[in-house]
C-alpha cells in the first residue's frame, strides 16, 4: 500500500526516477503476493521509464523484475529472453547470472546452469568487500540450483563468503 501510494506521489509531482524506482519495488512485492497482472503492468512501466533513462542499471533491472515474475509462471522461454537481454547489458550482473541459472536448471541444462553459477561466483570474487551484492545472490540463488541439480558439490562456497 505504501509502495503504491509512492507510485502515486512521484507521478502526481512528475517525478519519472522515483515512480520507477518505487515501480521495481511495487513490481515485486505484487508478483510476491500472488497479483502477476498487475506485476507485469508495473514491469513494463518501469520498463518505458528505464529504456527512458537509458541507465544500464535500470534497463537491467527492469528486464530482471519481469524475468522473476516470468519464472513464477513458469513461463521459462520468457525468462531466458529477458535473462538474456538484462545479460547482454551487464554481463556480470549477479541477479540475472543467478536467475539465469536457475531457469537453466529447471529447463534440464545442467551444463548451462553450472556455467551460469560459474560466471556468478566469477563476479562475486571480483565485488569489493565493503559491496556484498553478489555474495547475497550466491547465497541466496546456489542452493536452490544445488537442489534440483545432480552436481549439488559444485557450488560449495568458501567459509569466506559467508560474511
Amino acid at each position: 500500500e505504501k509502495t503504491l501510494e509512492a507510485v502515486e506521489l512521484a507521478r502526481s509531482a512528475s517525478d519519472e526516477r522515483s515512480e520507477m524506482v518505487a515501480l521495481s519495488e511495487l513490481a515485486r512485492m505484487t508478483a510476491t503476493i500472488g497479483r502477476p497482472a498487475e506485476s507485469e503492468a508495473h514491469c513494463d512501466r518501469m520498463l518505458t521509464l528505464a529504456e527512458r533513462f537509458r541507465e544500464r542499471y535500470w534497463l537491467v533491472t527492469a528486464r530482471v523484475n519481469r524475468l522473476w515474475l516470468a519464472v513464477l509462471r513458469g513461463e521459462w522461454d520468457v525468462a531466458r529472453t529477458l535473462g538474456d537481454e538484462a545479460l547482454a547489458l551487464q554481463p556480470r550482473d549477479a541477479r540475472s547470472l543467478a536467475s539465469m541459472a536457475l531457469v537453466a536448471e529447471q529447463l534440464g541444462d545442467r551444463a548451462e546452469a553450472d556455467s551460469y553459477a560459474e560466471r556468478l561466483l566469477e563476479a562475486r570474487s571480483l565485488s569489493t568487500a565493503a559491496f556484498a551484492f553478489e555474495d547475497a545472490c550466491a547465497a541466496g540463488y546456489l542452493p536452490q540450483i544445488a537442489r534440483i541439480a545432480a552436481s549439488a558439490q559444485a557450488f560449495a562456497l568458501p567459509p569466506a563468503a559467508v560474511v
